[in-house]
This record gives C-alpha cells, structure tokens and sequence, in this order.
C-alpha cells in the first residue's frame, strides 16, 4: 500500500450491493431438497420482476454484521466480528429461521462467553469434531476483502480467521479464501477477460492446496475453465460443479456465473453484466441465494455501483444498508491509507 494508492469506492460499493441484491433476489427461489436441477430462465425473470419486494436472508445479515463490526472498531477482530454475528441472531427473533446449525455456535458462545482463547471452538467441534464444510463462510468475505483491497496476503488471514470462527471444516475455509480471491481479482480487473481470471484463480488454488493430493478446488476450476471455452449446457454444468450448500459445490459455481455473464449467455436478454450475473446464478437452481450472492459480490466489485441497475435494486428491501457499509468501509481504508501516508512523512523528515 502507498500513499498514491486510488481507492475506487464505486467498487467498494458494487461490490455488497452485487452481494445483497443476488442474496435478495435468489431468496425467491432457494431449493433445499438434494439432486436440485436448474430452472427455466425465462420462469427466473418472470418471477423476480413479478415480486415488488425481494427481502434479505442470513447470508446479508451475517454479511452487514462483519462490515459493521470492521466499521465500529476500525479492523478485523475476532471477538468483535463474532458478538455481532451472534447478535444478529439473538437481537432479532423473526431473523432466526435463516439459521441453521451455525446457531448452535452462537449459543455456546452464549453459554461460554466470547473469549479470544476459545471463541473458535464450537465450530472445531461441529460434526463430531470435522466442522461444518457449507458455504455460510464464503459467502460473507467481502468485507475483508474490501478492508484489504490493497494487500492480499491480508485479506485470506483474516478471511481464514473470519472463517473458522463458524466452520471448522478446511473445505469450508478454502472455499472461502477463493471466493475472497476472486473478488480481490474483480476490484482490480478494468476489462473483463473470463480467461485470465480463471487461470488466475488456478494458480491461487494450486497453491493454497499444494499440501492435497486431491486438489478439489483446482479440480472444480478446471472444470469451470472448460466450461468457459465450451459454452457448456447449464444442466451439464450443474452435474459436475453442484449446486448445494457445500463450498465446494457452492463457490466453483459462483465464480462460474460471474465470469460466464461478463460476456452475452444464451436466452438472457439483456445487455447488463450484473443482470445476466444475476439471472444465470438463480437460474442455476440449488442454494440460490447464497450462489447468487457471491456471484453477485464479484460482478459488483469489477463494474462498481454505477453500472448495477435501478431495476435490480429497488425490489431490494433496505438496499441502502449495503450502499453506506461500502462506503464506510472506503473510508475506513483510506483513514489507514492517510495515517501510513502521514507516517512516512513524518520520518523522512526526521530522517
């Protein structure tokens, strides 16, 4: 980070926006049964602009909880990040069907106290000690991401520490840290070249997984690499990434959907990047809200506030929340810029 660092807010706040409206808008048509098939694009389009309120889930509530906590404290801790997340449950009742086994986190935290020394062990001790592999992680990194726009190496500590504090599984984590990659990658690119992205991301992954000899995540890109090139059929895509609650089968397929939607898909009209984003991820089926959301996320963060159009937010209950926490987020980064900027100033001139 320097002091001529530009800090592109646009994309700071495309980038929760993208995740909000995908949440919201894939809400409508969350499938939790297993063998989820996708679903009719025209039935996706007609159903969305025929609901005049599309309404958030756990995975904005959780979202907003970590960028609150980072605006509130100026940084990432962990405790912080975990008390606010554990109040999004206990502080509002009719939020609580959202929530599925992570609240059994939040109430041994209840019952324990958030301490630094034990805050992770809950979700160590999920499954019988294996930890939750879903992709409840992934989908809230943003933030983190946003925080750290400017240092990667950063950004995946604290996504691995944000992480681990609800899922124990490493499946889970390193989902996680790929889904913060590619929006890392998004705020950085300025012309959409889905190659160079995927490849980008193989690479990350190659080496976040060279301590596994079953590479899952490099196995999963690979098949999205293919994809890319092929224009490959929805129902076959689906069929090889998957498209439940697991990060493994959650984030390949987010990233899918965002690098197929830089450029024009088949039987989605419309000339938006973020629109098409947005339609294919939900038209994928399965754990729609949370596969559109991050899917969302990444879009957003490449083509900022600006280009996310009207038509997709107003539907959107509260879409204001995720346009100030950008924001505020920016700002927050930029007072660290200033203050790092303001101390090499200063000792130079005693140098």
């Amino acid at each position: 980070m320097t002091s001529e660092t530009v800090l592109d807010s646009a994309r700071f706040r495309g980038c929760l926006i993208g995740a909000y409206i995908g949440d919201c808008a894939g809400g409508l048509f969350k499938q939790t049964k297993r063998d989820c098939q996708p679903i009719a694009v025209q039935h996706v389009v007609d159903t969305l602009f025929s609901k005049n309120c599309w309404l958030p889930t756990d995975a904005s509530y959780l979202t907003s909880a970590v960028a609150r906590s980072i605006v509130d404290s100026g940084s990432f801790i962990d405790v912080h990040v975990a008390q606010y997340m554990a109040d999004c449950y206990f502080e509002f009742p009719e939020r609580r069907k959202f929530f599925t086994t992570i609240k059994d986190v939040f109430f041994a935290w209840k019952l324990n106290g958030i301490k630094t020394k034990t805050v992770y062990f809950p979700a160590a001790q999920q499954f019988r000690g294996s930890g939750s592999y879903g992709n409840g992680a992934a989908v809230r990194v943003a933030p983190l991401v946003l925080l750290n726009c400017f240092d990667l190496d950063s950004a995946l500590k604290e996504v691995d520490e944000s992480s681990s504090l609800t899922h124990g599984n490493l499946l889970a984590v390193r989902g996680a840290k790929l889904q913060a990659r590619a929006i890392f990658e998004a705020l950085h690119i300025h012309q959409p070249d889905a190659a160079s992205f995927i490849a980008t991301l193989i690479s990350f992954c190659k080496k976040m997984e060279v301590d596994n000899q079953f590479k899952f995540y490099s196995n999963r890109l690979r098949k999205v690499q293919t994809f890319l090139a092929d224009n490959t059929d929805p129902k076959a895509v689906v069929s090889a990434l998957g498209n439940g609650i697991k990060a493994l089968e959650a984030v390949p397929l987010a990233i899918y959907c965002a690098l197929r939607a830089m450029t024009p898909v088949a039987g989605i009209i419309t000339e938006s990047a973020f629109d098409r984003c947005i339609i294919l991820a939900i038209s994928m089926g399965g754990d729609t809200n949370v596969i559109a959301s991050m899917a969302g996320a990444i879009t957003g963060a490449w083509i900022g506030n600006g280009r996310i159009s009207v038509l997709m937010k107003m539907p959107c209950y509260d879409i204001e929340e995720p346009e100030v926490l950008g924001s505020e987020l920016a700002r927050v980064l930029q007072e660290r810029i200033d203050k790092i900027a303001a101390f090499k100033k200063e000792m130079n001139i005693r140098v």
